[in-house]
């Protein structure tokens, strides 16, 4: 079965528009929920967005404009786009030791509630 979804440009972005908050970060992952990541991305960017987010080291833009988050940890193994814009997800201490100096960070912890909290550093 075929589903086809049709949005009304405008009236999305004037909604948009109209409940935006420079402290939103934005987060375009995956498939950008059906829309793509790219179109996302530049909708965040039309707004203002300073930083966004997304899903994986993969979906970070090739030339990243704002400051990017990306939400999966880092790990010391994979290969991670070079860019002063990246801003990494570190979970483990050990992670934490071995990240690259100078490296921008987004530390995640879990509360004694079992609440996770991030802090950019």
């Amino acid at each position: 079965m075929l589903l086809v979804l049709h949005v009304d440009s405008d009236r999305w972005r004037d909604h948009l528009r109209s409940t935006w908050n420079p402290d939103i970060v934005p987060v375009a992952k995956g498939n950008g929920y059906g829309f793509g990541n790219h179109r996302l991305l530049a909708e965040a960017r039309a707004l203002g967005a300073r930083t966004v987010a997304v899903g994986t080291y993969f979906e970070v833009p090739s030339d990243p404009r704002e400051d990017v988050v990306v939400l999966s940890p880092w790990r010391p193994f994979l290969e991670v786009p070079q860019s002063k814009n990246v801003i990494h997800t570190v979970s483990r201490l050990a992670d934490l030791v071995s990240i690259p100096a100078g490296s921008r960070v987004l530390i995640e912890v879990m509360t004694s509630m079992r609440c996770g909290l991030w802090w950019i550093w």
